[in-house]
Protein backbone atom coordinates (compact mmCIF):
# COMPACT_ATOMS: atom_id res chain seq x y z
CA UNK A 1 0.00 0.00 0.00
CA UNK A 2 2.84 2.25 1.35
CA UNK A 3 4.16 2.45 -2.74
CA UNK A 4 0.81 2.93 -4.34
CA UNK A 5 0.56 6.03 -1.84
CA UNK A 6 4.09 6.72 -3.29
CA UNK A 7 3.11 6.56 -6.24
CA UNK A 8 0.52 8.76 -6.44
CA UNK A 9 2.25 11.32 -4.54
CA UNK A 10 5.46 10.88 -7.25
CA UNK A 11 2.58 11.16 -10.36
CA UNK A 12 1.09 14.72 -8.70
CA UNK A 13 5.01 15.65 -8.81
CA UNK A 14 5.67 14.78 -12.03
CA UNK A 15 2.39 16.56 -13.41
CA UNK A 16 2.95 19.22 -11.56
CA UNK A 17 6.49 19.95 -12.61
CA UNK A 18 5.33 19.23 -16.53
CA UNK A 19 3.07 22.19 -15.97
CA UNK A 20 5.73 24.52 -14.93
CA UNK A 21 9.13 25.64 -15.50
CA UNK A 22 11.67 23.78 -14.00
CA UNK A 23 15.28 24.83 -13.28
CA UNK A 24 18.16 22.86 -12.47
CA UNK A 25 21.40 22.68 -11.12
CA UNK A 26 23.02 21.27 -14.10
CA UNK A 27 23.07 19.16 -17.39
CA UNK A 28 23.25 15.86 -15.14
CA UNK A 29 20.06 16.79 -13.54
CA UNK A 30 18.54 18.09 -16.99
CA UNK A 31 18.91 14.53 -18.53
CA UNK A 32 17.80 12.29 -15.60
CA UNK A 33 14.18 14.41 -15.60
CA UNK A 34 14.16 14.37 -19.57
CA UNK A 35 13.66 10.69 -19.02
CA UNK A 36 10.12 11.61 -17.56
CA UNK A 37 9.25 13.98 -19.84
CA UNK A 38 10.32 16.92 -17.64
CA UNK A 39 12.35 19.92 -19.58
CA UNK A 40 14.14 21.66 -17.41
CA UNK A 41 16.73 24.48 -17.87
CA UNK A 42 20.24 24.77 -15.85
CA UNK A 43 20.89 27.20 -12.88
CA UNK A 44 23.60 28.64 -15.23
CA UNK A 45 21.05 29.54 -18.06
CA UNK A 46 18.25 30.71 -15.73
CA UNK A 47 20.85 33.31 -13.90
CA UNK A 48 21.81 34.76 -17.56
CA UNK A 49 17.74 34.90 -18.47
CA UNK A 50 16.59 35.36 -15.05
CA UNK A 51 14.12 38.50 -16.29
CA UNK A 52 12.70 36.27 -19.44
CA UNK A 53 11.94 33.32 -17.03
CA UNK A 54 10.00 35.51 -14.54
CA UNK A 55 7.98 37.15 -17.90
CA UNK A 56 7.78 33.65 -19.15
CA UNK A 57 5.99 32.33 -15.63
CA UNK A 58 3.85 35.23 -15.22
CA UNK A 59 2.12 35.18 -18.61
CA UNK A 60 1.80 31.78 -18.72
CA UNK A 61 0.48 31.58 -15.24
CA UNK A 62 3.06 28.99 -14.44
CA UNK A 63 5.15 28.24 -11.08
CA UNK A 64 8.86 28.24 -11.26
CA UNK A 65 9.95 25.19 -9.76
CA UNK A 66 13.91 24.92 -8.21
CA UNK A 67 14.96 21.54 -8.05
CA UNK A 68 18.04 21.77 -6.75
CA UNK A 69 20.36 18.83 -4.23
CA UNK A 70 19.88 19.71 -0.47
CA UNK A 71 24.01 20.21 -0.26
CA UNK A 72 25.22 23.07 0.88
CA UNK A 73 26.33 24.08 -2.74
CA UNK A 74 23.18 23.39 -4.12
CA UNK A 75 20.70 25.51 -1.27
CA UNK A 76 23.38 28.06 -1.98
CA UNK A 77 22.60 28.02 -6.14
CA UNK A 78 18.61 27.76 -4.96
CA UNK A 79 18.84 30.82 -3.06
CA UNK A 80 20.79 33.12 -4.65
CA UNK A 81 18.39 32.20 -7.67
CA UNK A 82 15.27 32.65 -5.95
CA UNK A 83 16.26 35.91 -4.05
CA UNK A 84 17.06 36.93 -8.17
CA UNK A 85 13.85 36.17 -9.50
CA UNK A 86 11.96 37.55 -6.38
CA UNK A 87 13.85 40.90 -7.36
CA UNK A 88 12.39 40.91 -10.51
CA UNK A 89 8.89 40.40 -9.53
CA UNK A 90 7.63 39.73 -6.25
CA UNK A 91 4.30 38.01 -7.86
CA UNK A 92 6.42 35.08 -9.98
CA UNK A 93 5.14 31.47 -7.96
CA UNK A 94 8.09 29.30 -7.03
CA UNK A 95 8.53 26.23 -5.46
CA UNK A 96 11.74 25.74 -3.63
CA UNK A 97 10.68 23.06 -1.56
CA UNK A 98 9.58 20.21 -4.16
CA UNK A 99 13.27 18.95 -4.82
CA UNK A 100 13.52 18.00 -0.66
CA UNK A 101 10.51 16.25 -0.68
CA UNK A 102 11.26 14.87 -3.68
CA UNK A 103 14.26 13.23 -2.67
CA UNK A 104 13.20 12.16 0.58
CA UNK A 105 10.27 10.45 -1.05
CA UNK A 106 12.83 8.40 -3.52
CA UNK A 107 15.70 8.40 -1.02
CA UNK A 108 18.08 10.07 -3.25
CA UNK A 109 21.02 12.41 -2.56
CA UNK A 110 20.73 14.52 -5.43
CA UNK A 111 18.71 15.13 -8.57
CA UNK A 112 20.38 13.15 -10.78
CA UNK A 113 20.14 10.23 -8.79
CA UNK A 114 16.44 10.46 -9.19
CA UNK A 115 15.70 8.10 -13.01
CA UNK A 116 16.43 4.74 -10.96
CA UNK A 117 14.21 4.89 -8.22
CA UNK A 118 11.25 7.11 -10.12
CA UNK A 119 10.97 3.53 -12.58
CA UNK A 120 11.29 1.17 -9.74
CA UNK A 121 8.66 3.22 -8.59
CA UNK A 122 6.56 3.43 -11.68
CA UNK A 123 7.31 -0.62 -12.01
CA UNK A 124 5.93 -1.56 -8.82
CA UNK A 125 3.14 0.42 -9.44
CA UNK A 126 1.86 -1.61 -12.40
CA UNK A 127 2.25 -4.37 -10.27
CA UNK A 128 -0.40 -3.61 -8.18
CA UNK A 129 -2.65 -4.33 -11.80
CA UNK A 130 -3.15 -0.41 -12.47
CA UNK A 131 -0.80 1.98 -14.16
CA UNK A 132 -0.90 4.79 -11.21
CA UNK A 133 1.02 7.32 -13.59
CA UNK A 134 1.02 7.84 -17.18
CA UNK A 135 3.94 6.18 -17.68
CA UNK A 136 5.11 3.15 -18.99
CA UNK A 137 7.29 0.58 -17.41
CA UNK A 138 10.83 1.97 -18.02
CA UNK A 139 13.05 -0.04 -19.38
CA UNK A 140 17.09 0.85 -20.20
CA UNK A 141 16.95 4.01 -21.47
CA UNK A 142 13.94 4.93 -22.96
CA UNK A 143 10.16 5.65 -21.84
CA UNK A 144 6.87 5.88 -23.25
CA UNK A 145 4.16 8.70 -22.61
CA UNK A 146 0.43 7.34 -22.58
Amino acid sequence: MRHKKSAALLSSWLSELENGIVIVEGIHDVKALRKFGIKAATYSFAMANAKSIVEDSLLANKKIFLLFDTDNGGLDKQNRLQTLLESISPYCRIDAGLSSRLLKLLNARSIEQIAKPVAELLNKGEEYGENILRYSKVHGNSEFQH
